[in-house]
């Protein structure tokens, strides 16, 4: 939207299906996903479902089939390149090993970054995806780079 100066996605998982699939410890999600799908195939999309993976939330079947099917739209790697205002992404380190949905997407990231000089990336060695041991880590690496960008 043209009125959006910034934007600043702190741990963004990564919603890429063929990625979860082929995961080495998403063997969760491929069953979470089968079921859901055969629930929306069924008429029966609006039904509850516990997921755990990629991460552990209720949702309905054809909310988490569209959120993680094939199609890939909510792909942060597939949606950055079209993002004209300067773009900071702050991750923890530690992430990936909570979550396939992070599981490289500090390589992915850093690549479209060498490319893209709007686009900024910001690691917190030693963070979850919470950033639970470092609370003040991603707001410290916001002002920085807020800063920066006057």
């Amino acid at each position: 939207h043209p009125n959006i100066s910034h934007l600043i996605a702190i741990s963004p998982p990564r919603f890429h299906h063929a990625l979860f699939q082929r995961h080495k410890q998403a063997g969760q999600f491929r069953e979470d996903f089968r079921r859901a799908d055969a629930l929306v195939s069924r008429g029966e999309g609006e039904t509850l479902i516990q997921v755990r993976q990629p991460m552990p939330l209720v949702i309905t079947a054809s909310g988490f089939v569209a959120k993680y099917g094939s199609h890939d739209n909510y792909d942060i790697i597939k949606l950055l390149p079209h993002i004209s205002c300067p773009t900071l992404v702050v991750l923890g380190s530690e992430s990936p090993r909570m979550s396939p949905a992070f599981d490289g997407l500090q390589g992915e990231l850093e690549r479209l970054a060498a490319h893209n000089s709007r686009l900024s990336v910001k690691v917190i060695e030693g963070a979850d995806i919470a950033f639970s041991t470092h609370t003040g880590a991603p707001f410290e690496a916001m002002i920085d780079w807020l800063r920066q960008m006057r």
